[in-house]
């Protein structure tokens, strides 16, 4: 009556899918509790809506910086829920791209202080499909948060012109030059070019960020 992917161990439980994928239970037997008997609580009860349109075909477990499940829906959307079961809390959101998430995985930061998301996207590029393996950027290298998907940045001494962005050739991106954004460019021969000059550019695939109220009582 389980699904057929793996579950995976977040802190001292396990979490495992429902057979078509629509429901995620949390494994745990109670350590105050003397008979072998465990629950299974659903962990999307309250979040029954992000499952409707599409069983979960992948799971992974982010523990630092904060504790994270990620789940891959089988339309390609993203799920990412906040776990921290001791504060009683389990809050989930989802993420869309230009194109469909295959597949998630965590692992340790090249800088050694947390875990770093990868994901593998499927993408229709200047009308051809391509798998891209990008992941969650949290560096704060040169903004606090990346403000597009799939982004590349430059960084010197009044810049108009962008390079490497040849994977997003054909493609319409948006550009934001210091942090403001100044409108959209069609990548050719891997170059993103900007009217007014500027020290820091970022060139990616929009973001769409909508926020959806629960449903009353």
């Amino acid at each position: 009556g389980v699904s057929t992917v793996a579950p995976i161990e977040a802190n001292e439980a396990t979490l495992f899918l429902s057979r078509y994928g629509l429901h995620l239970h949390e494994f745990v037997i109670p350590r105050d509790q003397v008979a072998e008997f465990y629950s299974a609580p659903d962990l999307l009860l309250l979040a029954e809506h992000l499952t409707a349109s599409g069983g979960i075909v992948d799971l992974s477990f982010q523990r630092e910086p904060s504790p994270t499940i990620w789940a891959v829906r089988n339309d390609g959307i993203l799920l990412a829920g906040s776990y921290r079961r001791d504060e009683n809390v389990v809050a989930w959101t989802s993420h869309s791209t230009c194109g469909l998430f295959e597949s998630v995985c965590v692992m340790p930061h090249p800088d050694g202080t947390r875990e770093q998301v990868w994901v593998i996207v499927n993408r229709l590029i200047n009308g051809a499909t391509k798998r891209y393996v990008e992941y969650l950027d949290d560096s704060q290298l040169y903004f606090p948060g990346r403000m597009t998907d799939s982004s590349v940045i430059f960084s010197g001494t009044n810049c108009t012109i962008l390079q490497g962005a040849a994977h997003l050739n054909g493609e319409r991106v948006q550009v934001l030059a210091d942090g403001r954004y100044v409108g959209t460019c069609d990548v050719a021969n891997g170059l993103v070019g900007i009217a007014t000059p500027a020290n820091t550019i970022e060139a990616g695939l929009p973001i769409v960020n909508e926020a959806i109220t629960l449903p009353t009582e």
